[in-house]
């Protein structure tokens, strides 16, 4: 029978020689204790120059961004979108700041505020450049003389009427066609109010009130509208007759004593010129008649020019001559009282009865001929804008009467029976015929050289002769 040996597990070198292996384990450890220090050494140094080394690796790659092309293009790419993307936010913030209507709700309010408040600026800085009476107070009109110096006549520096410069805004309410009632401020802003009314709508009571106004405003609209068609019919007629009465004229400067007068004017006209005299005096009376038909006549002048005869053959020739002029100067004013109306009701709105009360004012004060000279005083021509002046409107509102500063250069730039006396001593005084003077020469005198009346007589004024 074998002999069974027993069986041992093999073991390791360091378990059969443990005194070997911790002799050379406390070695191991004595050298890493010993050197310690010198690892501890190299880090700090290592901490020391790490910083430096940094800011070089960071400057590098800064030299390199600077100076790499495609860096370059992708950095121009970059700025160029950024600054196409503020442009386009610009564009849009600039267009909304115009336009808040097109931000919300409120901001449409905005924007009608806006609007409004730019309509009262500009109303406000139109007033301020005007001057409504012609010139600044305490001076005279540009172009006029003050104390002891010559007027000026129209077209002569006359200061220009203001009326094409008026607005409805300068007038009080009352005088204005279209008058609303004045409505509590639902919101506190008045230049609110429009959306707010659109938004919500108003109270019965305020509705009427508006729908009352706006119906007389209709009615006021209407009379005006009718009225301006026959002023402006009128003016034709005006036209006709005064080419017929300068044609009468032309006739009667021709024509010969033996045709005209109380007994030669009832026979029958031989010459030429008697005929053109008769035939356009009878023009004259037709548009006469088609001007004062019903009672198309407003003002009592026009209506004692109809009764006053017309131009003809058998009167002398100084009265049918004045007669003729008298015509032409009425139908200037039948054309500018069209052209007031227009004014007043087409661009101001203003009332028909105050348009009619600030006419016959000008009518009043500022006649179309003189009743001792028969002569047109033809320096007021144009000047019925004067009477479209708000602070004249306004007074007349108000029951207040309205000078104006220019109504004295005006008046003395026409001639008067006193003039026509001073002219003819003057001749006299210097040796010249007097009847070079008369006012048939004086019409002729100012036609030759392209003047008015008005304006010979400044000329006279200057040189002496009056």
């Amino acid at each position: 029978m074998a002999l069974q040996l027993p069986k041992f597990d093999r073991i390791s070198f360091d378990d059969a020689n443990p005194a070997l292996v911790g002799a050379e384990r406390g070695q191991k450890l004595m050298q890493q204790f010993m050197s310690y220090p010198l690892e501890l050494q190299k880090q700090i140094v290592a901490a020391r120059y790490a910083e430096p080394m940094a800011k070089q690796g960071l400057t590098k790659a800064i030299q390199e961004n600077q100076w790499n092309p495609q860096i370059w293009q992708s950095e121009i790419g970059l700025r160029g979108a950024q600054s196409g993307l503020a442009n386009s936010e610009t564009s849009k913030n600039q267009f909304l700041v115009k336009n808040p209507q097109y931000i919300s709700a409120p901001g449409m309010l905005i924007q009608q505020a806006m609007e409004q408040q730019a309509r009262q600026q500009a109303a406000q800085q139109g007033q301020g450049q005007r001057q409504p009476q012609g010139q600044p107070q305490g001076q005279p009109p540009q172009g006029m003389g003050g104390e002891g110096q010559a007027p000026t006549a129209q077209g002569q520096g006359q200061p220009p009427s203001q009326g094409g410069q008026y607005s409805p805004n300068q007038y009080h309410p009352d005088v204005l066609a279209y008058n609303p009632p004045t409505l509590q401020s639902p919101t506190g802003n008045q230049n609110l109010d429009p959306f707010y009314y659109k938004t919500f709508g108003m109270q019965p009571i305020q509705q009427a009130q508006i729908d009352l106004a706006q119906n007389q405003a209709k009615i006021y609209q209407h009379e005006n509208e009718d009225r301006n068609k026959v002023f402006a019919n009128e003016s034709v007629v005006a036209n006709q007759s005064t080419i017929a009465a300068h044609k009468f004229l032309e006739a009667l400067e021709r024509s010969s004593a033996l045709e005209r007068g109380a007994i030669p004017g009832g026979f029958k006209a031989l010459s030429d010129e008697a005929q053109n005299m008769d035939t356009y005096a009878n023009q004259m009376a037709t548009s006469g008649t088609q001007l004062f038909a019903g009672d198309k006549a407003i003002h009592d002048s026009f209506i004692d020019l109809q009764q006053s005869g017309k131009p003809g053959r058998k009167l002398n020739k100084a009265v049918a001559f004045d007669l003729a002029h008298d015509v032409i100067a009425k139908n200037d004013r039948m054309k500018e009282r069209q052209q007031f109306y227009a004014t007043g009701t087409d661009v101001l709105h203003l009332k028909p009865t105050i348009l009619d009360a600030m006419w016959n004012k000008y009518e009043t004060e500022r006649p179309y001929i003189d009743s001792q000279t028969k002569m047109p005083n033809d320096s007021y021509a144009g000047t019925w804008k004067d009477y479209l002046n708000p602070e004249a409107v306004n007074a007349y509102k108000n029951g207040q009467d309205y000078n104006f500063p220019n109504q004295r250069q005006l008046k003395e730039s026409n001639w008067n029976a006193k003039d026509l006396k001073e002219i003819k001593s003057w001749a006299h005084s210097n040796k010249l015929d007097p009847k070079m003077f008369t006012k048939e020469n004086l019409y002729k005198t100012a036609q030759k050289r392209g003047m008015t009346l008005s304006q010979l007589k400044i000329e006279l004024i200057k040189k002496g002769v009056l």
